[in-house]
């Protein structure tokens, strides 16, 4: 039984839950379960990686380096030559093969999770892990490298995501905090804690004793120090008086304001906010 919505859960004391598990991650030759013809974003920001062997993990992360830098494994690389490791010619396989010889001790079925962070360790990269049994979401990321690639499991399957933006449709990708988003003015990264939202400014005390009004965009400042420094941030949005819902200046939102009324952030609805029961409820992080 699927509930669509909260509203309509009935009332039980005693209940049988489903969980599917996610066997995380295994690449080979295996067979995929996205068609990705019928997603034109998808389709047009991944590299397919087409192989007769059970490599295409190794294969999709050589393939993802080459256009991030001009030397694999000792190899120099030109356009030419990067454009046949896409297109799957023998360069690939010998790169895919040094790579695992590297390793010396890896799955030959398909790469698991440790190969995977053996891989990490030898090149000193990043590598992340979106997964089309999980709705497209980001699976797995490294820790933190100046390398970053962005690989795709389907199924059994890996290929290559050369645009993270593109592949969600968006503008923009926010590779810190994993968050697509249309401009580049709006985006309030959550791993930028420490920079104040008012003056965008290191953070300063956040203590509410001192804190100033301002009468123009109708939102309080930390201090004297804040309130002259939010002059840009005031210039472009302002708060609702009545909703306290932080509104663009000079924009058709602005204009067609309804107090009660935003975005909802799951099934992207206009709705009001204080009545809504979504239906599409957010992932839990694990």
């Amino acid at each position: 039984m699927r509930f669509q919505n909260s509203l309509f859960l009935p009332t039980i004391t005693e209940t049988t839950f489903q969980v599917q598990i996610v066997n995380i991650p295994r690449g080979s030759k295996g067979n995929k379960i996205l068609n990705l013809a019928n997603d034109i974003h998808t389709k047009r920001s991944i590299i397919k990686i087409n192989n007769d062997d059970n490599l295409c993990c190794p294969r999709a992360i050589i393939v993802a380096l080459s256009p991030q830098t001009n030397n694999i494994l000792d190899h120099e690389l030109d356009s030419n030559k990067i454009k046949q490791l896409k297109m799957g010619r023998k360069i690939q396989k010998d790169l895919t093969l040094k790579l695992c010889n590297m390793l010396k001790e890896y799955n030959e079925e398909g790469f698991t999770l440790d190969d995977i962070q053996n891989v990490e360790k030898i090149l000193d990269i990043q590598i992340n892990i979106v997964c089309a049994e999980s709705l497209n979401a980001l699976i797995y990321k490294g820790d933190d490298k100046e390398t970053k690639i962005y690989l795709y499991k389907n199924g059994n399957h890996f290929d290559v995501i050369k645009s993270m933006a593109g592949f969600y449709g968006s503008s923009y990708y926010c590779e810190k905090c994993n968050k697509t988003y249309k401009n580049k003015n709006e985006h309030e990264c959550v791993k930028d804690k420490n920079v104040c939202k008012l003056c965008q400014r290191p953070e300063h005390s956040s203590s509410t004793k001192n804190k100033i009004y301002c009468q123009k965009c109708n939102r309080y400042c930390y201090n004297q120090e804040c309130l002259d420094d939010h002059f840009f941030v005031c210039m472009y949005v302002r708060k609702c008086i009545d909703c306290n819902k932080i509104c663009k200046r000079f924009t058709k939102l602005d204009d067609i304001h309804k107090c009660g009324f935003r975005e909802c952030r799951n099934c992207q609805e206009e709705v009001k906010i204080n009545e809504h029961q979504c239906y599409m409820q957010p992932r839990l992080a694990l």
